[in-house]
């Protein structure tokens, strides 16, 4: 059900699970997962405390309530419980990668790349851990070492589409059309239903010249947003192609 979407039907299951396993972690996992994808994070976490106040020492729970609260802002508390983790299993690679998306955060470049590092020590393939590297090399101006550090990430983790789409990005800018492009398109085919990446690709394609693979990417990534900001990057698109085909009312539109 969960790979489905289907995400209340899913739900259900993890909480029956629950009922006859409290103490089944990857149930409570599950259950956060599909609650985190509805939108109802507050009670992602506070399902994730309650289980530890059975099991204060699951270092899998406190690592996943830790990278809830960092995606929903809350990086102080999240910062606390990726050090819990640490000090219940110190090899938590992924513990240290949050770390370091904190002292990014915070304006601590140097303490950033530290804990990065530091995970990159313990897992050299450690999941986001080259990519919050190249996020760090681009906030610095380092282009180079930004696209170099997103390539690393995609050869760990081709499923990585944060790194295909920020690959793209940059390539873009740098002038590689047929690159920005194919990264753009991956990013697109592992997240499909993301608008972000339509929205850039779509730009992409009609930088490129290919008018019909522009409108269309436009005009999905519009059906899945049209309230966002990025959603304007998608009127453009299609005004652009709307006006290059003679068609000056939907361009005007």
């Amino acid at each position: 059900f969960y790979k489905k979407r289907e995400f209340v039907q899913a739900a259900s299951y993890y909480r029956k699970t629950l009922e006859m396993r409290p103490d089944h972690d990857y149930a409570m996992i599950g259950l956060a997962d599909t609650l985190v994808a509805q939108g109802k994070v507050d009670d992602a976490i506070a399902g994730y405390e309650h289980f530890l106040e059975q099991d204060a020492g699951n270092a899998q729970i406190l690592y996943r309530l830790a990278q809830v609260q960092l995606d929903a802002g809350h990086d102080d508390a999240a910062a606390a419980n990726f050090r819990k983790t640490l000090a219940v299993e110190p090899d938590t690679a992924r513990a240290e990668v949050g770390l370091g998306v904190v002292a990014f955060h915070d304006k601590k470049p140097e303490e950033a790349k530290a804990a990065l590092a530091g995970a990159l020590a313990l897992d050299p393939k450690a999941r986001w851990a080259r990519y919050n590297m190249a996020l760090i090399a681009e906030s610095e101006g380092d282009t180079a070492a930004a696209i170099a550090g997103y390539r690393a990430e995609i050869d760990g983790h081709a499923d990585a589409y944060k790194a295909h789409f920020n690959l793209g990005r940059l390539l873009g800018k740098s002038g590689d059309a047929a690159g920005s492009i194919a990264a753009l398109k991956t990013c697109v085919e592992l997240e499909p239903h993301s608008p972000i990446g339509r929205f850039y690709l779509a730009q992409a394609l009609l930088q490129s010249g290919d008018l019909d693979g522009a409108k269309s990417e436009a005009l999905q990534a519009l059906a899945l947003d049209d309230k966002t900001p990025y959603a304007a990057l998608g009127h453009y698109v299609l005004a652009d192609v709307y006006n290059r085909g003679g068609n000056e009312t939907q361009a005007l539109a």
